[in-house]
């Protein structure tokens, strides 16, 4: 894969193996984000967007990140602050996984019990500035100085192993379900910190104009999150059992309540945590709920699920040269609206053109044309609500005097977002005469 390829794409970091790899593979795939990664290749190009997989050591992301080398990031919240990256970089989303703590460990036999009796002795770690800035107050506290401080050495992994083969008296190591650690004969004596995967971006970015799509990335994995973490719970009861109810279901935001045709009695919809889910259906067995259904969500379909592919150019046109068309360039887009009334067009005209009509000569005030032809109110929010989900506010939008045409500015970038394409330049190898292209179709469904 050569730059070209990437120019212009939002470059997003990926750790490329270990215990983040997996997850991070299925929250791309929950949040419509396709690719093929092709065999020993750590960049791939994403299918449907406008953005590059890097596949990095988790390690290293925060480091291009903060400095721009890449746009957007999954690592640990541990490597960040282990990288001191914290400045260069900004946290946009906690994930919920990867899990895990950052413990100081010692042997089971040994004679030290607490951190204070592991100061001043041999401590190794991947982590070695935490466990440093974690041991120096102590050692302060201590009084311990020069040789007698505690002695911080770095080892890559199997850190387990090192109070096995004398190399440390204690380690500084992530424990996720503490197996490993037992396994090792270890046992943990104090915790640095509690972690898990986070999104991130550049806090000083070098592609300002990829803002939007990186908040649309970071828009579908929140979604992909939440139903990770949330069920929908439905249930019927009693409005005066209904204030009880709420209080155990308050929702993220509110309950979606409806009435039934029985007198009294509504219907209640709301998102409650899953992990809470059974206590919940028992509490509201007890408040006097009936009938309670509890369903996983999954996360919103892609907008783009009933994306058609009307043509497609199987090869470059003879003597022209074609290239990519810089992401951040302005295209003006003009989107036709269906129109009413036009298979009506010929029994109008016929009535104020025909001798014999009674309204012949009666012509139509330019007004009464665009009334009689403009699309519905409902065409108009249709398309206004399919660019507004494709991240393009509603005040860029423009309406034509007839009502028959929507004129849009948008950057290459968001509409090849928008209607899944690529945007080239086509040169001609003579002349020297340059064209994009100028006409596509987009078919909303149902079709307005």
């Amino acid at each position: 894969m050569n730059a070209e390829a990437l120019d212009g794409r939002l470059l997003f970091a990926i750790p490329k193996k270990g215990r983040l790899y997996e997850k991070c593979i299925e929250l791309l795939a929950g949040a419509d984000i396709q690719f093929r990664r092709s065999n020993r290749l750590d960049v791939c190009v994403v299918l449907n967007h406008n953005i590059a997989l890097v596949f990095l050591p988790a390690a290293d992301i925060p480091s291009f990140v903060g400095k721009g080398d890449v746009d957007l990031g999954i690592t640990g919240h541990d490597v960040v602050l282990e990288a001191q990256m914290e400045g260069l970089v900004t946290e946009v989303a906690r994930l919920g996984f990867g899990k895990c703590s950052l413990q100081v460990q010692v042997p089971e036999a040994s004679s030290i019990k607490t951190v204070e009796d592991l100061a001043g002795k041999r401590v190794v770690s991947s982590f070695k500035h935490l466990s440093r800035e974690y041991f120096s107050p102590i050692d302060d506290r201590l009084q311990l100085t020069g040789d007698n401080k505690t002695k911080i050495g770095y080892v890559g992994g199997s850190v387990e192993a090192a109070c096995a083969l004398g190399l440390a008296d204690g380690i500084v190591d992530l424990v996720e379900s503490g197996d490993t650690m037992r396994a090792s004969g270890l046992h943990a004596i104090a915790t640095l910190l509690t972690t898990e995967a986070i999104l991130i971006k550049s806090t000083t970015p070098k592609h300002p104009h990829l803002a939007p799509l990186i908040d649309k990335v970071a828009s579908r994995i929140a979604g992909v999150i939440a139903a990770n973490r949330y069920v929908i719970c439905q249930y019927n009861i009693s409005r005066d059992k209904l204030p009880a109810a709420i209080l155990i279901t308050p929702g993220r935001r509110a309950p979606t309540i409806s009435r039934l045709e029985e007198e009294n009695w509504v219907a209640v919809s709301v998102m409650i945590e899953k992990n809470k889910s059974a206590s919940i259906m028992d509490e509201l067995v007890k408040a006097g709920a009936e009938d309670i259904l509890v369903f996983n969500l999954n996360n919103s379909p892609s907008r783009r699920s009933n994306h058609v592919l009307h043509e497609k150019r199987a090869a470059d046109p003879l003597d022209w040269t074609a290239r990519r068309l810089e992401t951040h360039k302005i295209l003006p887009m003009r989107f036709g609206l269906t129109q009413q009334n036009l298979h009506r067009m010929e029994e109008m005209l016929m009535a104020v053109s025909h001798p014999e009509s009674p309204t012949y000569g009666r012509h139509w005030t330019p007004a009464e044309v665009v009334d009689t032809f403009a699309p519905s109110d409902e065409t108009i929010a249709a398309v206004t609500e399919w660019l507004s989900g494709a991240g393009i506010s509603a005040d860029r939008l423009r309406l034509s005097p007839s009502k028959g045409w929507i004129d849009l500015n948008a950057t290459v970038a968001e509409v090849e977002d928008l209607i899944m394409a690529e945007y080239h330049v086509y040169s001609h190898e003579e002349s020297g005469y340059e064209q994009i292209g100028k006409w596509f179709q987009v078919h909303l469904d149902p079709p307005y």
